[in-house]
């Protein structure tokens, strides 16, 4: 039988594999779903081995050769991978082994190496080997694991919801690393070096270290968080529901910055939008900040919500669209505003607009104290302004 031959079951039931040589020369097998598989012929060799959802399946067969591809998910009954099961040979662009869903794993073998790894949800695994390498790398939701081998070679790292993880090791250096939702990460090590680093949920973390430098880093709904490096160095950076923060460093750098939603903020250092070159800043929900920079200066501002901010500082230089939806607690606005677009919807305390107000839409809907319009207001459109009730 030539060798570009497949082979497919998917029985449930079976226990044994019909039509040996007919298996044992094909150089793709596909026998997922056989839950009743109890074990593989031995001198096994195959180009492509789809294994998924055999869950009566305890061990693979030693001497078992796979080229490129070989799919274990949900092998719940798999305890571990044979010695020599250590590099899929195909070659670093081809290579795939997956092992997710393998909750009953516990250990791999030393020196493993694969294009793409994935063992998300492999809660019984412990610790990774020596020797481990992968471009992709993926531990999502292995609870069980703690700690990352100083050794490991990868260029994207995903340890989202890794629950019992506590540290990483020192100088760990990836393209990409995810550690969302690691809640037992409490700090970070020194000469960690990341382009892309999403720590949104990492409630216990308390800082971050000195030195650290990423193109994205997220860090949303960190609660625990109190300060940021002074020498941090960012191109976008989510602060969203940061509620233990209380201050920003002078000098912080980032092309985005959001901080929507983090409460404990009372006020911006002076000069942050010319350090930051930054065309959105949000600001939306900051209950806390009483007031802005004199200097501040985007394309965008969003303070929907910041029920606290009494006023808007002279010299405010927003190009495209201020919104102000929701803050109660204002009373005025400065004299010589220009934007395209203005918010005020459900802006209460306001009593009424500045002189020199000029606007491309200006949104009044909800401002209940205001009584009448600046004589010399340059407006394209209201939106939310009855004439006939309050002229």
């Amino acid at each position: 039988m030539e060798r570009d031959a497949t082979y497919s079951l998917h029985d449930a039931k079976a226990e044994r594999l019909p039509d040996l040589p007919r298996l044992l020369a094909a150089r793709k097998v596909d026998l997922s779903g056989c839950a009743g598989l109890r074990e593989l012929p031995a001198g096994l060799e195959v180009e492509a081995l789809r294994l998924s959802g055999c869950t009566g399946l305890r061990e693979l067969p030693a001497g078992l050769s796979v080229g490129w591809f070989l799919d274990l998910s949900g092998c719940t009954g798999l305890r571990e991978l044979p010695a020599g099961l250590r590099n899929l040979p195909a070659g670093l662009d081809t290579t795939t082994l997956n092992l997710s869903g393998c909750t009953g794993l516990r250990e791999l073998p030393a020196g493993l190496t694969a294009t793409t790894l994935n063992l998300s949800g492999c809660t019984g695994l412990r610790e990774l080997p020596a020797g481990l390498s992968a471009k992709w790398l993926y531990l999502r939701g292995c609870t069980g694991l703690r700690a990352i081998p100083g050794d490991l070679k990868v260029d994207t790292l995903d340890l989202d919801g890794c629950t019992g993880l506590r540290e990483l090791p020192k100088d760990l250096e990836v393209y990409a690393l995810d550690l969302s939702d690691c809640t037992g990460l409490r700090e970070l090590p020194a000469g960690l070096s990341a382009k892309w680093l999403d720590l949104a949920g990492c409630t216990g973390l308390r800082e971050l270290p000195a030195g650290l430098s990423a193109k994205w880093l997220y860090l949303r709904g960190c609660t625990g968080l109190r300060a940021i490096p002074r020498d941090l160095k960012v191109d976008t950076l989510d602060l969203d529901g940061c509620t233990g923060l209380r201050e920003l460093p002078a000098g912080l750098a980032a092309d985005y910055l959001d901080l929507q939603g983090c409460t404990g903020l009372r006020e911006l250092p002076a000069g942050l939008t010319s350090e930051l070159g930054a065309d959105t800043l949000n600001l939306s929900g900051c209950i806390g900040l009483r007031e802005l920079p004199e200097d501040l200066d985007v394309k965008i501002l969003d303070l929907t919500g910041c029920t606290g901010l009494r006023e808007l500082p002279a010299g405010l230089k927003i190009v495209q669209r201020l919104d102000l939806s929701g803050c109660k607690g204002l009373r005025e606005l400065p004299e010589g505003l220009e934007v395209g677009e203005l918010d005020l919807t459900g802006c209460t305390g306001l009593r009424e607009l500045p002189a020199g107000l000029v606007v491309e839409i200006l949104d009044l809907e909800g401002c209940t104290a205001l009584r009448k319009l600046p004589a010399d207001l340059v407006v394209d459109e209201i939106i939310g302004w009855h004439c006939d009730a309050k002229c």
